[in-house]
């Protein structure tokens, strides 16, 4: 710059660095010309405090230096604006003195939104109304104090209306993929492979690996709470959880999943041996070898295609700057740092340093846009027209808050007398903030629009900030728009915000919505989203039109569980999104209420099929506590793969269930050993060891139902064979027999009338002799610290008592408990006569009508699904909700008052009485 004429302008002020390198070339150079924003009047000292200032040391510093300052020239001609009153607006806003502006001030207009979308749609349909009335977009900006409330929203309203923009926002490089995946991988390395930090680089979308890939990587690690050195381990148990076999799919997925663990995994692990006790550049090296491992060169490349290709030209940019600033860093790195020695830890902060410091902006594509700036980083001087948005008490200008060590008096005392590059004073920053406002204000050459929200998002109102006030004195006769006085047709500039407008005020009987109805009704690209709505809006059911889509959901032959049958009486559409669209949530696999169901099971089904009648009644104790621990010891082995890479916790949970299973195995020999049924069947197969139930429906389709039965007891005596079905309750649900009127808890009823109907074969012809629920949870009792011992110990075999249904039979009640004390079982029996709890007791009469509802719900139920009827009808009553703990209301989109399927609380005689058909009831 020796013997350069240099010259400073559009700078307001300058850092302690910029003085310093401005300090070097007002001495190298041969002349050196500063402008600054400042008109010299005495009451503008507020509004151009930093200027002054800046002018001051730069004086200063020619001083020192024995520089000549020439005079300062002042320009007064203001040349940029086009209309009086924004001349006027200039030389009034932010002085003492002000002269308003007496004449109308058409030029500046103030909105005020009811909120901040109201706020962004009128800028947009604003600015469509100035390029339809002959104005080009470069002509036009929009200025803002901060963009991160408008990010996002204020594209989405250009977008509607058709407008092409520039935002000139800040980058938040922390977010941009290259910089996730390069803190993924070393974080991977310092926090010992959390599963968190594998996910967040597969996610990142620069790897080789395809969504779907991910998705199935991720599911498992979920399952199976991988993590950490469990990642070393091949994967070898089931994708969906706990399981004996796994089908065809699941076998696949497996081997999926385990191919990519040993890929990924083995990668990664060839990074963290590569960077560890080592210098920088051999840490460069291997991350710079992980890259192309992952192929994110290619991945790069692939993705700029596509976002090129979609017209998401700066994402795409983006890509290829960030792995250009990432070989740029780890260029200046390995020259800085070199063969030092250094941990992977230090290399990733001093990476994430450089990264903070890179400069990522992004520059117009267009040569008619229009730019949208914060106040901070806006250079605007040529815009005709210009929106100042969000002008709101404490926003714009922003209310600068004190912070850091020394108070601001000390702040300024430091900087003044030792000339400290500290950071500004309060008096500063509210004058740099003032500036900033000024500046936007005075942006525009023709037209000036400014705008704020009167609500915040929660409703509360908003105060307009002082920007407001310096237009309301300065311009009296400025136009003021309220936003209940736009007319209907400025809301309609495009065929988007027609449509948002129509949807928004879709009730309404107005003649203007109707017409937009008739519109959009007829419009190809709208004409099913209409029909939609209607649907929803018209509380229409649900129905699948195409009866061939519902085969092939629900398949020609329906098979259902009694699980399946009590989901779709509570809700269709639950139904149809679980077992129709296959729509699950994921469920880790840990020992849960589910899991402990099965292991109780089993370990009921291994004791008693192992040992005889004879043998179990003479146990004691101890003997069946050995034997449940074998039990246990071999189930861990078969079903979850042994005790390695367990959790205690996991471990704890398993064996806990030893002293539970003891004690009930203790109470079911009790029982048996003073009953005449006996165990003859455990986990009997409906579909497998005796036929199904079914039932054949027009047009040749069929439902079947299969299932498991726990228990199942048979008594031989006077001639005949009594079979009872027992199931084991892990749950607290209790028995209700007004359940049966909704199709609620069939399935031990259609156990026992399958085994009836299909069972002759193994069983010849039973009498059925009822359903009972064993509870297979170990009870508490709340007693008082003086309870007697007897008292609990009774309370607690009170605790242990089968609920359920059985025949109202006296003989057959004395077959299940000798004595009829009604100890086991709910019923007692006393001088040959049967008392029991209500809806314990039925007879064969009932039980067949029991029977017959079955056939009918699950016809009816098969039926509905085949002709489509999918709608969300929830059973609702006082004991029943079919929304409670579903999955799927966030796509059922149904209302409280919506229609539902009411449930009447019965007695067990009207019960009865509606199953035999004497009475009405409205189950179905």
């Amino acid at each position: 710059f020796e013997g350069y004429t240099i010259a400073l302008d559009a700078f307001y002020g300058f850092t302690a660095q910029e003085y310093d390198v401005i300090e070097q070339l007002m001495v190298m150079g041969k002349e050196m010309f500063v402008a600054l924003t400042d008109d010299c009047r005495p009451d503008s000292e507020n509004l151009f405090f930093v200027p002054r200032r800046t002018r001051a040391r730069l004086s200063r510093m020619a001083r020192d230096h024995g520089i000549e300052i020439a005079p300062l020239t002042t320009l007064h001609t203001p040349y940029r604006f086009q209309n009086e009153a924004l001349v006027a607006l200039e030389e009034n806003a932010y002085r003492l003195e002000k002269e308003p502006y007496a004449q109308s001030a058409d030029a500046v207009t103030v909105y005020r939104a009811s909120g901040l979308y109201d706020e962004c749609d009128f800028v947009a349909r604003t600015i469509r109304a100035l390029v339809e009335d002959g104005a080009r977009y470069r002509d036009i900006a929009v200025i803002c104090r901060s963009a991160d409330c408008y990010t996002g929203v204020l594209e989405s309203y250009f977008e509607k209306y058709g407008i092409r923009c520039f935002m000139d926002k800040p980058q938040n490089i922390d977010a941009m993929p290259m910089v996730r995946l390069v803190t993924a991988a070393f974080n991977i390395v310092n926090r010992g492979f959390q599963r968190e930090d594998v996910l967040s680089l597969l996610k990142t979308g620069l790897c080789s690996y395809s969504v779907g890939d991910i998705a199935d990587f991720e599911n498992y690690l979920f399952v199976w709470d991988i993590s950490g050195r469990r990642f070393d381990t091949p994967f070898t148990a089931s994708p969906d959880g706990f399981a004996d076999e796994m089908n065809e799919q699941q076998k696949a997925t497996l081997k999926h999943v385990e191919a990519l663990r040993a890929d990924i995994i083995g990668t990664l692990r060839d990074f963290a041996f590569a960077v560890k006790d080592t210098d920088g550049r051999t840490i460069a090296k291997a991350l710079m070898k992980l890259l192309y491992k992952l192929h994110v060169d290619d991945n790069i490349n692939t993705l700029c295609d596509a976002y090129e290709a979609q017209g998401e030209h700066e994402l795409a940019a983006d890509l290829i700057r960030m792995w250009n600033v990432l070989c740029g860093i780890l260029d200046k790195t390995v020259a800085v740092i070199g063969d030092y020695a250094m941990t992977p830890k230090r290399f990733a902060e001093l990476l994430h340093t450089n990264f903070a410091a890179s400069e990522v902006s992004t520059i117009p594509r267009g040569m008619d846009e229009v730019e949208v700036s914060t106040a901070d980083r806006s250079l605007i001087s040529d815009k005709k027209i210009v929106f100042l948005i969000g002008a709101l008490d404490g926003e714009f200008p922003h209310t600068p808050v004190e912070a850091g060590v020394f108070t601001d008096d000390e702040r300024v005392l430091l900087k003044e007398t030792l000339h400290l590059p500290l950071s500004d004073s309060i008096e500063e920053l509210i004058a740099t903030e003032r500036y900033y406002a000024y500046s936007a204000l005075t942006a525009a050459g023709e037209r000036l629009y400014l705008s704020f929200p009167a609500a915040d998002m929660r409703g509360e109102l908003l105060m307009p900030s002082d920007i407001i006030s310096e237009v309301e004195l300065s311009l009296p006769h400025h136009r003021f728009i309220n936003y209940d006085m736009v007319p209907i047709e400025e809301r309609l500039r495009s065929k988007r915000a027609a449509f948002d407008y129509l949807v928004s005020r879709y009730h309404s009987r107005t003649p203007d919505i109707a017409a937009l109805k008739a519109y959009f009704s007829e419009d190809e690209a709208y004409r099913d989203v209409i029909r939609s709505i209607e649907d929803v809006l018209s509380r229409r059911v649900r129905k699948i039109k195409d009866m061939e889509l519902t085969k092939e959901l629900f398949g020609k032959e329906m098979r259902l569980s009694s699980t399946k049958i009590d989901v779709y009486h509570k809700c269709p559409f639950r139904y149809f999104c679980e077992y129709g669209l296959h729509i699950r949530e994921r469920r880790k696999a840990t020992v849960d209420a589910l899991e402990y169901g099965t292991l109780m099971h089993h370990i009921f089904e291994v004791f008693f099929s192992q040992y005889s009648r004879e043998e179990y009644i003479g146990m004691d104790e101890n003997a069946v506590e050995s034997i449940v621990s074998d039990i246990l010891d071999q189930y861990i082995d078969t079903h979850f793969g042994g005790t390695e890479e367990k959790s205690e916790r996991f471990l704890y949970l398993l064996y806990r269930t030893k002293a539970t299973a003891t004690r009930l195995l203790l109470h079911m020999i009790r029982e048996l050993s003073q009953s005449d049924f006996i165990p003859v069947d455990f986990e009997l197969g409906v579909g497998e060891d005796i036929p199904d139930y079914s039932v054949e429906l027009k047009d040749g389709l069929r439902l079947s139902v299969r299932g498991s039965v726990d228990r199942v007891d048979r008594c031989d005596a006077d001639g005949k064979s009594y079979i009872r079905v027992i199931d084991y309750k892990t749950g607290t649900k209790e028995f209700n027999i007004n359940d049966l009127l909704y199709g609620l808890n069939l399935q031990m009823f259609i156990y026992l009338y399958a085994i009836r109907e299909n069972g002759v074969d193994r069983y010849g012809e039973i009498t059925p002799a009822g359903v009972l629920y064993m509870p297979a949870v170990s009870p508490s009792v709340s007693a008082d610290p003086d309870t007697p011992e007897a008292k609990i110990r009774s309370e607690l075999i009170k605790k242990y008592m089968m609920k359920g249904v059985i025949l109202d039979d006296a003989d057959v009640v004395a077959h299940m408990e000798h004595d009829g004390e009604g100890v086991f079982i709910p019923a007692k029996l006393k001088d040959g006569v049967v008392t029991a709890s209500a809806g314990s007791l039925a007879s064969l009469e009932e039980l067949g009508a029991i029977f017959r509802r079955i056939d009918e719900l699950t016809t009816a139920m098969a039926q509905s699904l085949y002709d489509g009827d999918v709608a969300a009808l929830p059973l609702k009553g006082k004991k029943y909700d079919g929304c409670a703990y579903c999955v799927y209301n966030a796509v059922c989109l149904r209302r409280d008052d919506d229609p539902c399927r009411e449930a009447v609380d019965r007695s067990a005689a009207e019960v009865f009485e509606a199953l035999r058909g004497e009475g009405e009831h409205d189950g179905t």
